[in-house]
């Protein structure tokens, strides 16, 4: 049986963002594990943060900045780190609580320069096409992020999903978009494709692979490659150990490695209108300040479940 996994820094909520959270996340590496939340039944089920069951950790952030001051922490840890990047020019209302996109490309350069360019991945997630936000802004404001990135390896793509199981987030977007006049701007795919293939030859002309997220049906009409944001040949570049993983999907169409996550859904202080991982944005209070960095697990009530002892599993 696998014991080494890679760990996901969390595709659930933005643990990195939040000094309140790394608190979290480098207490429960020196106790050497966690809790997490089953997202359905609400569960708690365990994973080892030991050395010997790691791989690596793979950063998913719209913020970096918080854990610059802790990154020798985290370095000491001895663990290969990737940062997963989304970065999309966007800004309020849509990402209220994101720093400036001018600000955000400095800390990818930083962290470039500090790691390597293997080790920091883009995301342009999700993209939202609106009256305002037409091709021609996305163009023009992908361009700009692409000649800034040039080094990372990738760039993750998706259109913005707002129907079905997603129905919350355009109960969400639309009346935020009326209040700016603006609306969303209901296209066809085959023209959605066409400006995602576009995009996708700037990222190509700067050296940053193009992928489409969970949307094969997007991927095969822009001609552009399948993502699987889990990569194990991407994986491979900055961890070499990896021999096999395998293909676990978090979603209907995703091509995903495994990896364990760590965080819990809804509970993000981020507040992006468009988010699908984060329901409760109605909220007035910080679900951030509700967390006790003590906690086994990222969620705002005690568990009664101790840390197992310390001991390498072989």
């Amino acid at each position: 049986m696998r014991n080494k996994y890679v760990i996901s820094v969390s595709r659930r909520t933005d643990i990195i963002a939040f000094p309140r959270y790394i608190d979290w996340f480098t207490d429960k590496l020196k106790q050497g594990g966690c809790y997490v939340r089953n997202s359905i039944n609400g569960k708690s089920f365990y994973i080892s943060l030991l050395p010997n069951n790691i791989h690596g950790f793979v950063f998913w952030t719209k913020n970096p900045s918080p854990v610059f001051p802790r990154l020798d922490e985290i370095d000491t840890f001895g663990k290969p780190v990737i940062f997963f990047l989304t970065i999309t020019g966007y800004t309020s209302p849509l990402e209220p609580n994101t720093p400036p996109t001018s600000s955000m490309l400095k800390m990818a350069q930083k962290l470039m320069e500090r790691y390597g360019p293997n080790h920091v991945w883009w995301r342009y997630d999700p993209v939202v096409l609106t009256r305002q936000m037409d091709d021609t802004w996305h163009v023009n404001n992908f361009e700009k992020l692409a000649k800034s990135l040039c080094g990372t390896p990738r760039c993750v793509m998706s259109l913005l999903l707002s129907e079905g199981s997603y129905h919350h987030v355009s109960e969400r977007i639309l009346p935020v978009l009326r209040q700016t006049g603006d609306t969303l701007l209901m296209w066809q795919l085959d023209r959605k494709a066409e400006l995602l293939a576009r995009l996708g030859k700037i990222a190509s002309s700067y050296g940053i692979r193009p992928e489409i997220c969970a949307q094969p049906e997007v991927a095969e009409v822009a001609g552009l490659h399948k993502a699987s944001c889990m990569d194990l040949e991407l994986l491979r570049r900055v961890i070499p150990e990896i021999s096999e993983l395998p293909i676990k999907p978090t979603r209907k169409n995703c091509n995903c490695h495994e990896t364990k996550d760590v965080g819990n859904f809804n509970t993000c202080d981020n507040a992006c209108i468009y988010c699908s991982a984060n329901k409760r944005l109605d909220k007035d209070d910080s679900v951030v300040s509700q967390i006790n960095p003590k906690s086994v697990w990222l969620w705002p009530d005690p568990l009664d479940k101790p840390i197992p002892e310390n001991k390498i599993k072989n």
